[in-house]
């Protein structure tokens, strides 16, 4: 983790796969399919790992309605919106900016932050 200037387990989600190639790590990360989130779980149980804070979002984590509310509600968090109305002054851009735009921009939110925020908490 050194070299790689990592000090916390949250430095983790920035090795990407090259990463893994340049350090001789491509062959443990080619036992779980490539898949970085899964080679994280198994190695560090301890942590609660965010699908969405990695740079490439893994396959299949908008699929999930828990890692929607998971993306949501951090970025709510971030952004200060207690009320449904604060979802109002959010564009998908923003969305975007802060990792989600394979999420507003899919076919079934399809940019709509208030059928998605709609959607995610009923």
């Amino acid at each position: 983790m050194a070299e790689l200037g990592m000090r916390t387990a949250d430095d983790l989600y920035r090795v990407s796969k090259e990463d893994f190639a340049a350090h001789h790590g491509s062959g443990i990360l080619g036992s779980f399919n490539n898949d970085r989130l899964k080679l994280l779980q198994y190695t560090h149980p301890e942590c609660d790992w965010q699908p969405w804070r990695f740079a490439a979002v893994p396959k299949g984590t908008w699929q999930e309605l828990t890692n929607i509310r998971g993306f949501l509600d951090d970025f709510a968090a971030a952004k200060k919106i207690t009320t449904a109305a604060g979802w109002q002054r959010i564009t998908p851009m923003d969305l975007k900016a802060a990792g989600g735009g394979g999420l507003i921009y899919n076919k079934e939110w399809n940019g709509s932050v208030r059928d998605l925020v709609c959607a995610a908490y009923p």
